[in-house]
């Protein structure tokens, strides 16, 4: 990105900058408006903009942009197909490796459906634009055969240099010397591939929150908003950050792995989110091995035909030759990739550090989480009581906001649409957001708890619905 800002500005180029996730796309956008470079727009904002201004189906809306710089999700790439061309604009892909595996393999409701559409889309920015700047610390053969796959042979720079070399790596045994580490340091980053685990350490941590009154930092599913990792001296993150936010801080990092959930490559990309280490450690819950699932690309290639896994026989119905096989190799690839990464998440996280310039104590022991189960459950009885507190707060607004409705007709009439007073400051945004969906009554909602703050019931009770 700093080579990027300097290259769009030093020539005064007009540029789209692709990027599959909304925090890195508001970090470029920050980068390259600090750097000066004039007319750059987030595509959210221009959305919202163009709702507050009114949608007029007979004005081309989107297309009074052309021309501009935008920063845009590769979701949201259909906004710019009443575009005329691209002609004049360079096209940057920043973590454009990530971004390929996004598009061919995300599972979304926002990408599942148009896929196809964004793929056409993204070929056609391609054969018109003046240039294609492509950069990531992991592209890999996936990269190069898709972009083979749409008729370009690109120029490829390695860079060399391994940020992290002689940066010491070492691991933690147990859990308890993990929290011991890790309470003991003034300055961290920890990161997490389980949202629970990122809020049990936390809980244990410090103070949690996201202003001044706090001195830890938590990102989850659950946040947001985005935040500048800098502002807070210790930051804990699940999966939610595995690429897009980065800090400059230099400090110490963290890892607390159950191997349930990303890659051993985004584990490293996670890691990264600091450019400036001062020693890593890690701990791996389980360290299993177990067998391979696929013993070749077409073993792989069958089990998605078969199964119509990610939409890929909608490629099918495509005018163009060769789009469905394309799409099935690419995808093929990736899927092989995982299978290989899961046979030993932590053997191939400790190669990919090796690789990166990373000193690594090599020595193994089993790991003990003697203790976890107390903090989980002291993390539930706080979380509870937290939640009845927001309860017993809110209720008696609620009830006051009715007995109002009720001795006058005009205003019960007007608050039909509103029988409750709003619940921010109150509730955190995720349980407004399941309120959204529940509509239950609030003097009630003591009642299900469970439903406002555990994934199982929350998920039990939807499919209920959907069944009747």
């Amino acid at each position: 990105t700093t080579s990027m800002k300097c290259e769009i500005k030093d020539n005064n180029l007009k540029f789209i900058s692709i990027v599959s996730r909304i925090s890195l796309g508001r970090e470029q956008e920050t980068i390259f408006k600090e750097h000066g470079i004039p007319h750059v727009h987030f595509h959210s904002d221009i959305s919202d903009r163009i709702k507050k201004e009114g949608w007029n189906p007979y004005d081309n809306n989107w297309g009074s942009y052309e021309g501009k710089n935008i920063i845009i999700n590769i979701d949201s790439l259909l906004k710019l197909s009443s575009w005329s061309d691209f002609s004049g604009y360079v096209l940057y892909l920043d973590e454009v490796n990530s971004m390929i595996e996004y598009l061919v393999c995300a599972d979304l409701p926002t990408l599942s459906d148009r896929r196809r559409s964004i793929m056409d889309m993204i070929k056609k920015m391609f054969n018109e634009c003046d240039r294609i700047i492509g950069t990531d610390a992991d592209i890999n053969d996936i990269t190069f055969l898709r972009m083979k796959q749409l008729g370009f042979d690109p120029f490829f720079i390695n860079n060399i240099h391994k940020h992290n070399k002689g940066t010491k790596a070492s691991e933690i045994f147990s859990y308890g010397e993990f929290m011991k580490q890790l309470n003991r340091l003034d300055k961290w980053i920890c990161c997490c591939d389980s949202k629970s685990m990122a809020e049990v350490i936390s809980n244990v941590s410090g103070t949690i929150g996201t202003d001044e009154t706090s001195d830890i930092l938590l990102i989850t599913g659950d946040t947001t908003k985005t935040y500048n990792l800098d502002d807070w001296d210790k930051v804990i993150y699940s999966p939610k950050i595995i690429y897009g936010l980065d800090s400059t801080m230099r400090r110490h990092v963290f890892c607390y792995y159950k191997e349930q959930t990303i890659s051993p490559k985004q584990m490293v990309q996670q890691v990264n989110r600091c450019r400036d280490i001062i020693e890593l450690r890690y701990l791996f819950t389980c360290k299993n091995c177990c067998n391979y699932k696929y013993h070749s690309y077409q073993d792989v290639k069958d089990e998605i035909v078969d199964n119509d896994l990610y939409g890929c026989n909608t490629f099918k119905l495509s005018d163009e030759i060769g789009m469905y096989d394309d799409y099935l190799e690419v995808l093929a690839r990736y899927k092989y990739n995982q299978d290989c990464y899961n046979t030993n998440k932590f053997a191939h996280f400790i190669k990919i550090l090796t690789e990166r310039g990373f000193t690594i104590d090599s020595v193994f022991f089993q790991t003990s989480i003697k203790g976890l189960k107390k903090d989980k459950d002291e993390l539930e009885e706080e979380q509870e009581r937290k939640f009845l507190k927001c309860v017993d707060t809110y209720k008696p607004i609620v009830k006051e906001h009715r007995d109002k409705c009720e001795t006058d007709l005009i205003t019960h009439y007007n608050n039909l649409r509103d029988k409750n007073p709003t619940m921010d400051h109150y509730f955190d945004d995720k349980t407004q957001k399941i309120q959204e969906y529940l509509r239950l009554p609030m003097d009630t909602i003591d009642k299900h708890m469970d439903l406002y703050r555990k994934q199982g019931p929350l998920e039990t009770h939807f499919s209920i619905c959907k069944f009747f």
